[in-house]
């Protein structure tokens, strides 16, 4: 027998298992896997709950499903833990996740702080112009302009100048994004009246369960009913145009139209 080759087979030291998890965890985020990436990061947290890197990435991971309102606790969790002052990074997705949830207050506070230690982060100039026009105070139209302007000059193919939208264009759009989705959805929308709304309304989005975020663009109203075999038909469909005229273009308008009504119907269809 050779006394070299290990009894009862091999086996993993904890460090370079802890590692290889870790490796997972990054690759799966990186590569866009959002589901794999919080099924490992939920996992390695069982045993190690306060593992301030994967809680990081946990909550980036929500955050890009969209789901703000788990994702905040959790960069939340990131800070507690931290000795020394918050990252950038993790500033901005705790302002970023705030406006999510509607949480203006904590949202405005995060962010100028991201802008003050790092003036040319575009995003956190663009996210503080949305929110200056959602809250809408005395002061806020001219910050609004400011931030958007700063995002622009430091991001200008991501952050243009806002299309000028019509109603005929917005009209346009919505047909053509009514035309993408699969028929069973798009006959949802049959005979439904189109109202265009400049904006949602900040109670309707912090009373619903969950937060509905402010980058919302387009809501139906009414009620489906509680019979699954017979669903009753939206009484209106709201399209909000501030938030449209601010993606690059008329294509990007368009599939966030078929983004936002492929979700707002299976979730009246009781799919979602």
């Amino acid at each position: 027998m050779d006394d070299d080759v290990p009894v009862g087979g091999w086996s993993i030291a904890p460090d370079l298992r802890e590692h290889m998890r870790l490796d997972g965890i990054r690759s799966a985020l990186a590569d866009g896997r959002l589901d794999e990436s919080i099924l490992e990061a939920e996992e390695f947290l069982d045993s190690q709950p306060n593992h301030p890197e994967v809680l990081f990435m946990l909550g980036e991971a929500l955050l890009g499903m969209g789901d703000a309102e788990l994702a905040l606790p959790t960069f939340r969790a990131c800070v507690r833990l931290g000795e020394m002052e918050p990252s950038v990074d993790l500033l901005y997705r705790l302002g970023l996740a705030s406006f999510e949830t509607c949480d203006l207050a904590d949202a405005v506070v995060h962010l100028r702080e991201v802008v003050r230690r790092a003036p040319d982060h575009a995003d956190a100039h663009f996210t503080l112009g949305m929110l200056y026009e959602l809250r809408g105070h005395d002061a806020d139209a001219a910050r609004a302009t400011v931030s958007f302007e700063a995002a622009r000059v430091l991001d200008p193919e991501l952050y243009p100048a806002p299309m000028e939208l019509e109603p005929s264009v917005l009209i346009t759009a919505l047909k053509e994004a009514v035309g993408q989705l699969p028929s069973a959805l798009a006959q949802v929308l049959s005979d439904v009246p189109i109202t265009l709304v400049e904006r949602p309304d900040l109670h309707e989005l912090r009373t619903s369960s969950p937060p509905l975020p402010p980058t919302v663009v387009a809501l139906l109203d009414g009620d489906p009913g509680q019979d699954p075999d017979r669903v009753d038909p939206p009484t209106g469909l709201r399209v909000f145009t501030a938030t449209l005229s601010r993606y690059p273009t008329f294509d990007d308008a368009v599939r966030a139209l078929v983004d936002a009504l492929s979700v707002e119907i299976a979730d009246w269809l009781g799919l979602a």
